[in-house]
C-alpha cells in the first residue's frame, strides 16, 4: 500500500513540477515541494516499518508526513489525489478512519477509477464503529451513480467533444456536404452530450447545496437542535467517526446532517470535515 505507490506519484509529481509558476509569497518553489515530498515519503516508510513494535514513534512520523503532503498541497498549488490517497493511507494505518475517509474521498475526485483508492475506501468503511444502512427506495439514485468512476475533467472532455461534432454534422448536412442520413448519430452525440451535461450539473448542485462529510471526532452525540442545552439527543447512542453525512445547515458552532438512512441530526462542527 505505500513503496509502489510512492515511486509513481513521484513521477506524476515530477511531471506536474515541470510547469513553470508564478512565485506567490509563500508559495513554494519546486526544489522545495521536492524536498517536502522526499521528506514526507522517508517518514511513511519509516512509520511503516516501526508500526508493529514502536506505535508511537510511527504514529509521531505517519503525522509528519501527512503535514508535509498537505503542505504541498496548500502551499504548493497541487491538488492531487494520489497524494490524498497517501495522506488516507497514513491516518488509516493510524487507526483514524473519519480523516481516512476524508482524503479518500478527496482522491476519488481526481482517481476514481484508481484500484488500490477504491479497495482502500472499502477497508476504511468496514472499520467503522456505527454501520448504517442506506435507506430503501434508491434504486434511481444507483442507476444514476455510474458518473461516479469518471473523473469530471474527462465527463466535460467527452461532452464538449460529443457537442461539436454534433453541430458540425448538422451543419455538413445544411450546406448539403453529407450526403448520407445523419439523424441516428446526432441522437448518439446528443445523449451522450446530454449525460455528461446533467452529471456535471447535478453534481456541482449537491455540492453546493448539500457537501459531502465525515465525522471526524471519535465520538459524538448527535442532537435535535444546535445545542447541549435544551435539545434531547437524536439517538440512543452517540456516533462515531467514519460516519459519512450530508451537510445541510449550519447555525452557530454546529451543523445539521443527514445521515445514511435519511435521518437527520445536529452536531458540533467541529466534529465533522467537509469533503
Amino acid at each position: 500500500m505505500s513503496r509502489g505507490l510512492l515511486k509513481s506519484v513521484t513521477l506524476i509529481l515530477l511531471l506536474l513540477l515541470a510547469v513553470p509558476v508564478s512565485r506567490a509569497a509563500d508559495k513554494l518553489t519546486s526544489e522545495e515541494i521536492q524536498q517536502l515530498f522526499s521528506e514526507a515519503n522517508r517518514d511513511y516508510s519509516r512509520a511503516v516499518a516501526l508500526r508493529s513494535k514502536q506505535p508511537d514513534a510511527a504514529s509521531e512520523l505517519f503525522r509528519r508526513a501527512i503535514a508535509s503532503w498537505r503542505t504541498i498541497i496548500t502551499r504548493g498549488g497541487i491538488e492531487n489525489g494520489y497524494l490524498r490517497y497517501n495522506m488516507g493511507n497514513a491516518y488509516l494505518l493510524m487507526n483514524d478512519v473519519g480523516r481516512a475517509l476524508v482524503n479518500y474521498k478527496k482522491a476519488q475526485r481526481t482517481i476514481p477509477g484508481y484500484p488500490d483508492l477504491k479497495r482502500n475506501l472499502q477497508i476504511a468503511r468496514s472499520r467503522t464503529a456505527d454501520q448504517i444502512e442506506p435507506a430503501s427506495g434508491q434504486g434511481m439514485a444507483v442507476l444514476w451513480s455510474w458518473h461516479k468512476d469518471i473523473p469530471a475533467k474527462v465527463r466535460f472532455t467527452v461532452g464538449t467533444i460529443t457537442f461539436a461534432l454534433m453541430w458540425l454534422l448538422l451543419f455538413l448536412r445544411v450546406v448539403g456536404l453529407l450526403r448520407f442520413r445523419i439523424t441516428a448519430l446526432v441522437l448518439i452525440f446528443a445523449c451522450i452530450w446530454g449525460l455528461c451535461a446533467a452529471s456535471l450539473v447535478s453534481e456541482e448542485l449537491d455540492r453546493v447545496s448539500r457537501p459531502e462529510a465525515v465525522i471526524v471526532a471519535r465520538e459524538v452525540v448527535g442532537r435535535q437542535g444546535p445545542g447541549n442545552a435544551g435539545y434531547d439527543e437524536s439517538f440512543n447512542r452517540p456516533l462515531h467517526a467514519g460516519v459519512e453525512v450530508r451537510l445541510l445547515e449550519k447555525r452557530a458552532g454546529w451543523v445539521r446532517v443527514q445521515l445514511p438512512d435519511k435521518s437527520t441530526t445536529w452536531l458540533p462542527q467541529n466534529s465533522v470535515e467537509i469533503i
